[in-house]
């Protein structure tokens, strides 16, 4: 395991140290949903009972006045993913699967 991470904030992760230069590499990324959810009440609004923000998330997630509950809380990845080669190290063929 390269990185365990906890929070919404993980920016870079650095696999230099377990990648095989001369072989087939495989990165998988496990997301699980936060420790600390949070509930809605009926009416719903202003971020729930705020218990998200344990989790180093964005409060909003649990809905607010101007806009509706996300569901699984904005888990997972959600912004582009680079993946940068530097110095000798082939890479030819970068697939990515989405189960």
């Amino acid at each position: 395991m390269a990185s365990r991470s906890r929070g919404s904030l993980l920016l870079v992760l650095d696999v230099t140290d377990i990648v095989h230069p001369d072989g087939q590499n495989l990165l998988a990324v496990l997301v699980y949903p936060p420790d600390h959810p949070g509930s809605i009440p009926p009416e719903g609004g202003q971020g729930g009972d705020h218990e998200i923000g344990k989790d180093v998330a964005t409060q909003y997630v649990e809905g607010w006045d101007w806009m509706c509950p996300i569901r699984d809380r904005n888990t997972g990845i959600w912004d582009e993913v680079p993946i940068s080669v530097t110095g000798n190290f082939p890479c030819d063929t970068v697939s990515i699967v989405i189960c």
